[in-house]
């Protein structure tokens, strides 16, 4: 995925390539906390800062950390929060105030302390938005389960909106039921189905899926629809349902005949 609209610096810490998106939206500069596990040596404090997403829901931060950010080849040390929410470098007002950033609008440009920044109007990528679980869950034998799940914000101005998470299988046994999440980050509700005779323990952090956008829509366009989608076969919704229960009667097959 790209994304013309957002603009990155084009930094590095401690030797590898971190491209940081200019994030006027947050007031406090941000760092996932996937990055910094990867710098064991990097000291994390304690924080007593808070800082909440455009759907007025809070952002977990786990602590505070200052980085030796080089951008074109000058260090420039940041003090960052550290939360598990986020999947990008964000730069903050507080970063832009701290190294004299003047950014012209009309011509895209970003000048640091008196000098123009390399900056990258489109990132290599843009990382989707994931679902994780928030808590590590035991999902019983033969039964179905809601999962505490959370999900991942590409910036804290990011308006939320619905979005489902698609059916998929985690592992041998056990699988994701498509599921519409509502319109925040944390403590929601996956299903998850363990077809397996034993217990299936999910950690914390597991991998669910991609938070996928969709429109809501009212009972008159969804009949309407409905109709309409009946009249040109499966849909996609059967196909993936179609492959689940195909699924699941391979692993009671399996345990059938293993017993």
């Amino acid at each position: 995925m790209q994304d013309q609209a957002n603009v990155y610096l084009k930094t590095s810490l401690l030797g590898k390539e971190v491209p940081c998106l200019v994030d006027t939206g947050c007031e406090l500069t941000l760092v996932s906390k996937d990055l910094i596990s990867r710098f064991t040596y990097i000291e994390v404090r304690p924080s007593i800062r808070h800082v909440w997403a455009a759907n007025n829901t809070p952002v977990r931060i786990e602590g505070e950390v200052r980085l030796p950010f080089e951008l074109d080849e000058k260090c420039l040390w940041t003090i960052a929060l550290v939360s598990e929410d986020v999947e990008e470098v964000l730069l903050g007002i507080d970063w832009l105030e701290a190294n004299g950033c003047v950014w012209d609008f009309k011509t895209g440009k970003l000048c640091s302390n008196g000098q123009p920044a390399t900056t990258l109007s489109r990132c290599d990528y843009i990382k989707c938005r994931r679902v994780l679980v928030q808590e590590c869950q035991e999902i019983p034998p033969r039964s179905q389960q809601d999962v505490t799940a959370r999900v991942t914000l590409r910036s804290v101005r990011d308006q939320v909106k619905d979005i489902i998470v698609e059916s998929q299988q985690l592992r041998p046994g056990l699988y994701v039921g498509r599921t519409l999440l509502p319109p925040n980050h944390r403590d929601l509700k996956v299903c998850v189905a363990n077809t397996t005779n034993k217990p299936q323990v999910i950690p914390a952090g597991s991998y669910l899926g991609q938070a996928v956008p969709v429109t809501v829509m009212s009972d008159v366009e969804t009949n309407f629809r409905l109709s309409a989608s009946n009249s040109d076969g499966p849909t996609d919704r059967d196909e993936s349902l179609s492959e689940i229960i195909q699924s699941t009667l391979k692993d009671l097959s399996s345990d059938i005949t293993d017993d």
